[in-house]
């Protein structure tokens, strides 16, 4: 998403400049394709050309459509952390929210879950 944003700002800022067509903030976008094809006519409506594609805007199209792709995946990570969490809590009461057990504990559990592995076989101690 940041590198289709920075394409499109660089674009905008430089190339007027570069290729002496307009001032600095006033170029054109230039990163794209545009093929030209045969002329058909589907569903009543004539086609005479493809759509130009950009390539960042693309990229920033498909950097969202991964974040929503993957947004549920990483809410079952959170959930599993939480819950791996909740029994060592309930082991010690002597945890409370602030304490710098908990967080030890659950930057532990975080770099546990984050190769993929569960929390099961292996001992949590406090």
């Amino acid at each position: 998403i940041l590198g289709g944003a920075v394409g499109n700002v660089i674009d905008r800022m430089f190339y007027g400049l570069i290729f002496d067509y307009a001032h600095l903030f006033y170029g054109k976008v230039v990163d794209f394709f545009d093929f030209d094809f045969f002329n058909f006519t589907l569903f009543g409506r004539s086609y005479e050309r493809w759509p130009i594609f950009n390539i960042a805007d693309a990229s920033v199209s498909i950097g969202v459509l991964i974040l929503l792709f993957f947004y549920k995946q990483h809410q079952a990570d959170e959930k599993k952390l939480e819950e791996s969490i909740q029994p060592v809590q309930a082991g010690n009461p002597d945890l409370s929210d602030t304490s710098e057990e908990k967080k030890i504990i659950e930057d532990d559990l975080k770099n546990d879950l984050s190769d993929g592995e569960t929390d099961k076989g292996k001992e949590i101690s406090v």
